[in-house]
């Protein structure tokens, strides 16, 4: 059995920014906008190695061991890993919400779907 040690560093970093307005318009009708923009970017660093030297062990004589004396790859710097993955990710959202207004001058119920017969 050999000895396997992973460092993983996992660095995020994300970012938003939006603006809202209100506006109306002649036809009694409100307007709620929203205009959002957000980011992140996420970097992921890691190496990963096995011992060079094995450990005698079994399921029911087990062994434990320390970090390994003797690396297989001297040439990895398991203390600064290099980064391996990288993501971004970025969004434009565009929002209109819409509304009636009224006021006593205008006559806001709603029309009815059936004839009235006198």
């Amino acid at each position: 059995m050999r000895q396997m040690r992973v460092p993983y560093v996992s660095d995020s970093f994300s970012s938003q920014a939006g603006i809202c307005g209100k506006f109306d318009t002649d036809f009694f009708i409100n307007h709620n906008v929203n205009l959002d923009y957000s980011r992140n970017y996420t970097r992921v660093r890691t190496v990963d190695r096995i011992s060079a030297q094995g450990i005698a062990s079994n399921i029911y004589n087990l062994t434990y061991a320390d970090k390994p004396l003797i690396p297989l790859m001297q040439a990895v710097r398991m203390n600064d890993p290099c980064v391996t993955n990288r993501i971004y990710n970025s969004s434009i959202k565009l929002s209109d919400t819409l509304s009636i207004r009224c006021s006593a001058e205008t006559d806001c119920r709603p029309v009815s779907s059936e004839l009235e017969y006198h």
